[in-house]
Parts: C-alpha cells; structure tokens; sequence
C-alpha cells in the first residue's frame, strides 16, 4: 500500500506553489502525490504533471482546468477531495492521507515514516496549535462567528487543532471530510472548516480515534500563532508548549527534532526567507 499527499490550489501560478512541490519532492516521500485544481493555468497543470502529480478537476480547455461555479475552496476541497478519492482509493491502494494546506507548507521530512512511527492504534492525526481557543484571537472570533455562543462556550478550553495540517488513514479520512463539509454548510462564518473540525474531533466517536498531536512530537509546527513575531508577544504566556527554533536551515522542536511540516513559515520574515532560498 502507498500514502497520498493531496493539495488544493485556485488561481495560482506554479511559482506560489514551487516551496510546496520541491518541499515534497525532496522529503524523501515516495507515495502518489495529486493535487485538486480550480482555475488554473495550463503550463501549471504540465509543470505537476511533470513532476508525477496526479491532477484532479472538473473541465479542461485550451487555457488549464476551470471551475466557474461560485465555490470556497476552504469548504469545497473537502467534499471534493471525498468525491475523487471515495471510489479510487482501492485502485491507488493508498493507505494513509495526508492534506496540507499548500501556499503556506513545506515538507522538512518524509511524512510517511512519522505516520508509520507515531500514529499507532489512531485513525487521525490532529496537529495542535499550542493554544486554547480562549486565548487565539482568529480561532475565538471564527468559532464563535461560525456557530454562536453555545458551541463556543463548549470548545473554549479546548487547545485548537489546525485544519491546515490533517492526515490520517485514508477510509476515516474521507469520511471525516465529508463530515467537515457537512458541518461547514451550517457555519455562518467565511472559513467555518477549522471550527467545524475542532468540533467533530472533539466528540466521542472521533476522539476516540484522534490523536491530538502535540508540537514536540515534531508532527506539525503552526508558525501563525507560536513563532509570529507580530502576536508572538500577546500568545506567549497562553501556549501550552515550547515554541519552535530555528536554526537558520531546519525548524526544529524545543527537543532538537525537525518537524514534518511547517505550516505558516511566511508570517516570520527570518524564516521565510531562508526556507524560500532553500526549497525555491
């Protein structure tokens, strides 16, 4: 059996998506690599399909793939995701399913091999942002705006899982999903996806299969909220763990461990930098 790493990507050209792709190449990851497009360009549709990515969309023209129904991609990727995948994951043969946000990730390592070592007897990974709802502006506001105040005064306490991050056996995986989706419909909120997850993973059925991985397991580092130089100074004293280091090449946990993923490396000027010279 092999593992996915799927991605979503609307309007962009393959230079926003060039981190991403060479991050992954280089990793060391060696399962099927596809990507659900919306709205882009041929030459980047060539440039995957260069690379061995399999591309997943709804039209083709001359131009690229198109999707011109009005959508939000932060929702619908998750019902599609669930679509494409529901009746071809026996012919892949795939077996875990990563998902990472694309414009703002890199891949430090293979994310298979800390699949294999660290998910045990747990069907989802839910990476953890370090801090509780209470106390993370975007997340608190999100929430609440999604669901009210009855969901929210439920979940404050809760450490928030990142959306952005998420892997998993690949049958929970999509039935989770299409879960997100549904539950997303009823958010009144922009981007309800991240609150409707932290929802669900919460309940007994799917906490009983999650685990909740903290930052120093080396999983996921959530660079928005521990390490942004803009916030880092308010979050401080309402993170649950260690904050990241970095050592001018590698973000690493407080332990010396490099992370998996790096999500939101963009927001630290120092970071970015260095990563983008790197995996550009």
């Amino acid at each position: 059996m092999r593992d996915i790493v799927i991605g979503s990507i609307t309007g962009y050209d393959f230079e926003a998506i060039k981190p991403w792709v060479n991050s992954l190449e280089r990793s060391g990851f060696t399962g099927m690599k596809a990507m659900l497009c919306y709205n882009i360009k041929q030459p980047v549709i060539d440039e995957l399909a260069k690379r061995n990515f399999t591309i997943f969309a709804f039209e083709q023209n001359a131009d690229g793939v198109i999707f011109t129904k009005p959508f939000n991609i932060v929702v619908e990727r998750f019902y599609h995701m669930w679509l494409f995948l529901k009746d071809t994951k026996q012919k892949y043969n795939l077996r875990y399913l990563i998902a990472p946000d694309v414009r703002d990730v890199l891949f430090q390592e293979n994310p298979s091999a800390w699949l294999e070592k660290n998910i045990g007897d747990k069907k989802i990974i839910a990476p953890s942002e370090s801090i509780a709802y209470e106390h993370e502006t975007w997340g608190q506001q999100n929430l609440l705006q999604s669901y009210g105040g009855d969901i929210y005064s439920a979940h404050c306490k809760h450490t928030i899982t990142n959306a952005g991050t998420i892997a998993g056996e690949i049958d929970t995986m999509l039935d989770l999903f299409l879960t997100v989706y549904l539950a997303s419909k009823g958010g009144a909120s922009v981007n309800p996806d991240q609150a409707a997850l932290n929802i669900i993973l919460n309940t007994k059925t799917y906490r009983d299969i999650t685990y909740f991985a903290p930052a120093n397991a080396g999983w996921a580092c959530q660079a928005g909220v521990t390490a942004d130089p803009k916030i880092i100074t308010a979050y401080r004293p309402h993170l649950t763990e260690a904050e990241p280091v970095f050592d001018g090449q590698v973000v690493r946990t407080q332990s010396g461990e490099a992370f998996t993923l790096v999500h939101q490396y963009d927001r630290v000027p120092a970071w970015r930098d260095a990563l983008l010279k790197k995996y550009s």
